[in-house]
């Protein structure tokens, strides 16, 4: 089974994970929620208020754009357990919204294309690992394995 993530996932993950953050700085949820600390510094590096994340996102054209900002932030604070959280949740969902409701997904191992998928590739396979989902392979762009298949047909 192959999940071309630059065409499901890269519109759904990745627009998820990206809001993820922005909806923990904004809610402050329970249970979820960002340090203060982590959501200054989101604040900080990205010069903004929580009133212009909103503004951004549902108010001005191209909050994809916006939204695709923010990955930085999140793979460059990884190790932060919040944010590890976010992210291995957001992966979790998505197996189980996508990939679960394969009779023999347990036996059959998934492919990732895209690179939300390759950049958090360590946190994918823990959440494949946790729903006893098997990950084949991950790669960063579709031409990595149109390459690979036509040189070993050659």
């Amino acid at each position: 089974m192959v999940v071309d993530y630059h065409a499901i996932g890269r519109r759904v993950k990745a627009a998820r994970l990206r809001c993820g953050i922005t909806q923990e700085v904004l809610e402050e949820r329970t249970g979820l929620s960002l340090p203060r600390e982590l959501c200054d510094r989101f604040l900080d590096e990205y010069n903004l208020e929580r009133n212009a994340i909103v503004r951004r996102v549902y108010k001005e054209p191209s909050p994809n754009r916006f939204l695709a900002s923010v990955t930085p932030f999140l793979l460059k604070n990884i190790e932060e357990p919040a944010i590890h959280r976010l992210v291995l949740n957001e992966f979790k969902s998505f197996f189980v919204r996508n990939v679960a409701q394969y009779d023999r997904y347990r036996t059959l191992p998934v492919s990732f294309v895209g690179s939300i998928a390759y950049l958090y590739k360590s946190v994918l396979n823990e959440a494949a690992d946790a729903l006893d989902a098997k990950i084949d392979t991950i790669l960063k762009t579709p031409m990595e394995g149109l390459v690979k298949y036509h040189s070993s047909t050659l």
